[in-house]
């Protein structure tokens, strides 16, 4: 993986047409700003930074093989469905 390629990796997770976060909840576009007015106000400080830590923690830690496992799974669905087709004849 080159660090090249995360800009663009990242903006397709965000507006692809199909799999885009923003295309099914474009709330999130608003997350920056309730995340600035948090940290604005002193009393919400530490709460924003607990929040925003643990959200980069979770992105962080997000494995791309994980996130993959319903296409296998249909995949081998399909080819064992079509295993047993050729079997029968």
């Amino acid at each position: 993986m080159l660090a090249a390629n995360i800009p663009r990796g990242v903006l397709g997770l965000l507006f692809d047409q199909k799999f885009g976060l923003l295309m099914y909840a474009p709330v999130y576009l608003l997350a920056p700003l309730g995340c600035w007015m948090m940290f604005r106000q002193p009393e919400r400080r530490l709460f924003a930074l607990v929040l925003l830590t643990t959200v980069i923690a979770f992105v962080a830690k997000l494995d791309p093989d994980a996130m993959m496992v319903g296409r296998r799974e249909r995949a081998g669905a399909v080819s064992g469905a079509e295993s047993c087709r050729s079997s029968r004849r």
